[in-house]
């Protein structure tokens, strides 16, 4: 039963201003043209049935028309085409919520999942007020923020690194310090998908752990926090400001699992997640630099004496 088939998922709250491809798939639109040639089914059912079908495909056209989509095309089992897309696309999804800018503020989440999953909580109110009924309904917390890439966003993502994270992702026989870099990529990625400040320090702490850490057993603050300086600080003060704000996130990560989380601390939170963003595109930019993450932390332990 193996046979050419293409599948397009939705993409919550996204639309792209051209289609481009990314990690082996297309990220487009879905056309009102796409919609009409779907719809044209309709006039194969019985006459009394074509009513119910078009409304159902008008229910299609208000909640899918003109989003983006991650497109997949492969030849294989069609039942198995559609579980093997549905975990490209979330891989995909992950990796291109890092660079909707969600991932730099402490209290903002990216909401560009599978269509589905985006988890938007909201609260439904029935209540009555002489006799008259009330239904309200609201988000918790922000509501979806739509995500609109233009070209020139995209631009901006390349500079970045999204065409290097793309090429790792489909290269059949990637580094150790490639995989290294995606596996952060994928802690990281969590981060963007959170309003809670807390648990983003929580994510992009991790990534950095990940990647900056040789094993488990040596002193995690002092190291990651020296190797992450001597890696994206070019002067002196400029990475004693970084070593300064890595200790100051695991203080706050400490005391907020015994005391809580005060806005006094929201410079620091924000700083903390500008740098651990430069560090990612440094990274991602650097992919070719190393062969594996030891060869990548012996080389900023020999800057770092130098």
């Amino acid at each position: 039963m193996i046979k050419p088939i293409t599948l397009y998922i939705p993409i919550a709250e996204t639309v792209v201003e051209q289609p481009f491809k990314f990690c082996g798939t297309t990220i487009e639109n879905i056309s009102e043209a796409m919609i009409n040639k779907m719809a044209e089914i309709v006039e194969t059912f019985p006459a009394d049935q074509q009513k119910k079908v078009s409304e159902f495909y008008e229910g299609i056209r208000k909640d899918f028309q003109g989003y983006a989509a991650v497109k997949v095309v492969m030849e294989c089992e069609p039942n198995y085409a559609i579980d093997s897309s549905l975990e490209i696309a979330k891989r995909v999804t992950d990796l291109l919520g890092i660079y909707t800018g969600a991932i730099l503020t402490s209290d903002q989440r990216c909401f560009s999942k599978i269509k589905g999953i985006e988890n938007v909580e909201q609260l439904t109110t029935i209540y009555f007020v002489e006799g008259r009924q009330h239904i309200n309904t609201k988000f918790m917390g922000r509501s979806p923020k739509l995500v609109s890439i233009s070209t020139a966003d995209l631009e901006l993502y390349r500079k970045c690194g999204l065409d290097i994270i793309s090429d790792i992702v489909i290269k059949p026989k990637p580094t150790d310090f490639e995989k290294a870099i995606l596996s952060m990529a994928y802690l990281y990625s969590k981060a963007a998908f959170t309003s809670d400040p807390m648990s983003k320090v929580v994510y992009v702490l991790s990534a950095l752990e990940s990647t900056l850490l040789k094993n488990h057993s040596e002193p995690i603050t002092q190291n990651l926090s020296d190797r992450l300086a001597i890696f994206i600080g070019q002067e002196l003060e400029e990475r004693k400001t970084i070593v300064k704000n890595i200790k100051a996130i695991y203080g706050i990560r400490s005391k907020y699992l015994h005391h809580g989380y005060t806005d006094d601390e929201q410079s620091d939170l924000s700083q903390f997640f500008t740098f651990a963003w430069v560090f990612f595109v440094m990274l991602v930019t650097n992919s070719k630099n190393f062969s594996t993450k030891i060869d990548f932390l012996n080389w900023i332990e020999d800057k770092k004496f130098s």
